[in-house]
């Protein structure tokens, strides 16, 4: 768009919205792709990539756990949160901030192999 940065646009496939379970599911599965379009020669990874899987009905139907607000939806987010960072999101949408920020940490430093709290490499593991 004329007078926006690339920096400025964050890319969000819409996990969760009009979506079913299964497409939410593949959604999240398929993140690299979101990740490598976005590395493409037009954007040139310019663009944040966002996912938001917070306590998503598809989490709840997968552990057929109806109570949005349950602990078991937050273990569910927080495999989804790992998956999204494995896949490349930068960015994580979520209602547990501090606890998915904990999960953020360990799936940076494992997938990334970098941790924003230690001065870690992989030759210190």
């Amino acid at each position: 768009a004329s007078g926006m940065f690339p920096w400025n646009i964050i890319l969000d496939p819409g996990i969760g919205f009009a979506k079913t379970a299964p497409q939410s599911i593949a959604c999240l599965r398929e993140t690299r792709r979101f990740a490598e379009c976005n590395a493409s020669q037009v954007t040139r990874g310019r663009h944040a990539l966002l996912l938001g899987p917070s306590r998503k009905s598809f989490i709840g139907k997968l552990l057929a756990d109806p109570d949005a607000s349950s602990s078991r939806r937050l273990w569910g987010t927080a495999a989804a949160c790992c998956s999204a960072v494995h896949g490349g999101a930068n960015i994580l949408r979520v209602h547990d901030a501090a606890e998915m920020r904990d999960v953020k940490i360990v799936a940076d430093a494992v997938v990334r192999g970098f941790s924003w709290e230690l001065d870690l490499s992989p030759e210190d593991c």
